[in-house]
This record gives C-alpha cells, structure tokens and sequence, in this order.
C-alpha cells in the first residue's frame, strides 16, 4: 500500500500537496461540519494552500503504526508513534483550530496504550482513526489527491480491522459507507480516465456487498487497498 507521504506529494507547477463507515465516521464528519458551521474558524480560509506537513506526517506515521501493529513489530510501531505524536505537537495553529484537532490529540494516548500493551486490534483501531481524522483535516486545505480517496484506503483498512474481529454489523456498516464514499468520487475517477479502475472498483464494492463470512470480507479488503493504489496514481499524473 502506498504511504499517505505519496498521496500528499508536491505538484511540480504549483505547490499544492495532495493528502491519500462505520456508524462513528459519520458522526466525527457531522461534528465537523456543525462546528464549521458555527464559527468562522480559521481553517476555512486555507483552501488554497496545502496542508501543514506537521499534518501530511500525522497521517504518513499512523497508516506505519497501523501497518507495524498489524505485523505485530511493536519495535517499529512505538517509533512511528513516537514520530506521529512529535508531529501531532508541531500542528500550526491554523490546524490546531480544526473541530477534529481535538480528537486527534486525544486519540493519541489510547494508541500508546494499545501499543505498550501489544493490542493489535485496538491499536490498528486508533491508528485507523487518526487517518481518518487527517482526512478531515486536510478537507480544509487545497490537496491533489481528493480525501475520500484517502477514506477509500481507511474503509479497506476497516474491512480487515472488523474482518479479524468477526464482528459482522462493523463490516455491513463499513460496507455501507465504502458504497456511499465510492459512489460519491466515482465520477471524478471516471473524469481523470479511470473508467478501467471505475469499472474495478465496482466490482470490488459490489463483491464486498456480497460477503457473507469474515474470510469474504478479508479477501476483498486486500484486493480493494491495491485497487485504491491504482486510483491514487489517476491524480497524481
């Protein structure tokens, strides 16, 4: 799987930099938009810079802890954790002050406890979030690779996180949102020439909606965080 330091790389010309549910993701995202709403937060005033690379990193270090808790190499996954929350600390003010800044720092110590205590599933849990919360983020900035891309790679994440843990209302509510995120950016994948990796991922979504066993949904989720490679690469030309 590609890092989100890939889907957040620089634009030659212009630098702009791009950034690669479940029942909470869609609170976490009201909760955004309702604070959005409410203030005239700065963060609503930067999209057409790219995001901090404070926060390009947050999101680079949690896909590697998640990667390194899933492998159980709790070495490298307390190192990307340290890293991760190094950058978390450097935030500049302008992202501090985003609805979901909070969250993120407060997600933060539940991670280092799944990790000292080697909790796989609970620390590729956390770790997972904290990309989407990322996501959410960098929505306020100006970025190459559109966030639901990046949702896309957080869905597939979430397939094998409930998959492991056989929890079958987790993985039709993940399979719901991976429907509604997908069919919301499709055309936008077709618009770049990707009517081949349209034509794909539908047939991944669908086979996800077919899934009857935890195994179903385990197979489908790797095949659909490599297709989302594929789909990175359509914005990044």
């Amino acid at each position: 799987m590609r890092r989100l330091a890939i889907a957040f790389a620089l634009v030659a010309v212009i630098p702009i930099i791009s950034c690669s549910t479940v029942s909470h993701m869609i609170v976490n995202e009201t909760k955004t938009n309702k604070n959005s709403a409410a203030n005239s937060s700065p963060v609503a005033n930067h999209k057409n810079v790219p995001p901090p690379k404070s926060l390009i990193e947050a999101g680079e270090y949690a896909e590697n802890v998640y990667d390194q808790a899933k492998a159980n190499d709790w070495t490298r996954a307390q190192a990307r954790l340290d890293q991760l929350r190094e950058a978390v600390a450097k935030l500049p003010a302008e992202a501090k002050g985003n609805p979901d800044a909070p969250q993120l720092s407060s997600t933060i110590p539940a991670l280092q406890k799944a990790v000292g205590q080697k909790d796989q599933q609970t620390a590729m849990k956390e770790a997972n979030q904290i990309t989407l919360m990322v996501a959410n983020m960098s929505a306020h900035y100006k970025t190459v690779l559109p966030v639901e891309i990046t949702k896309l790679d957080y869905l597939g994440r979430e397939l094998e996180i409930w998959a492991a843990a056989n929890d079958s209302a987790k993985l039709q509510q993940t399979t719901q949102m991976l429907r509604q995120t997908w069919n919301g950016i499709r055309p936008s994948v077709e618009a770049h020439g990707g009517v081949a990796e349209a034509k794909k991922f539908d047939e991944l979504v669908a086979e996800a909606e077919r899934a009857k066993s935890s195994s179903d949904y385990e197979r489908v989720a790797k095949r659909l965080l490599d297709e989302v490679d594929n789909l990175e690469k359509l914005f990044e030309k």
